[in-house]
């Protein structure tokens, strides 16, 4: 997606297509289930003079307007990625750290008491990846920074 393409995409959401917004999503555009800080690097390498508290602001601002969803998964940070309006679960490799994107099924998770209106729903699948699985025995694979693995967006 362009510049032009993320300020529409900001402006159509209502909310101004500041060049922080545009650097933040292009970011994870490129990099989707990254941690803030980790955006912020990326962020930073392009826009220098943006703070990690502005990156965070943008990610707040982002994530009410559902632009971006945040994804907090137990024993980690949270995780961003952008938003494209289908309900997705997500299977986390507990070695590495992988975030690979699933096709749920939402109606066939379940359904709440009667009255309660559905959000979001959430589906996270832990466990090994096919790399880590297949890693020589006596391997230690570790988890590295989350820019630089080889996460996938699969639809």
């Amino acid at each position: 997606m362009s510049d032009t393409s993320h300020a529409d995409h900001l402006r159509r959401h209502a909310l101004r297509a500041t060049r922080q917004r545009v650097a933040v999503l292009k970011a994870l555009e490129r990099y989707p289930h990254s941690d803030a800080a980790s955006l912020a690097d990326v962020v930073r390498r392009d826009f220098v003079t943006i703070s990690h508290q502005a990156v965070y602001d943008v990610l707040a601002a982002l994530v009410e307007v559902r632009l971006v969803r945040r994804m907090d998964l137990a024993g980690a940070a949270a995780l961003y990625e952008i938003h494209d309006g289908q309900d997705h679960g997500h299977a986390v490799c507990r070695i590495c750290g992988s975030v690979y994107d699933i096709d749920i099924d939402a109606g066939a998770v379940g359904h709440p008491a009667p009255g309660f209106i559905v959000e979001a729903v959430d589906v996270v699948y832990r466990g090994t990846c096919l790399t880590c699985t297949s890693a020589a025995p006596g391997s230690n694979p570790r988890p590295g920074n989350r820019i630089q693995s080889a996460t996938t967006k699969e639809h």
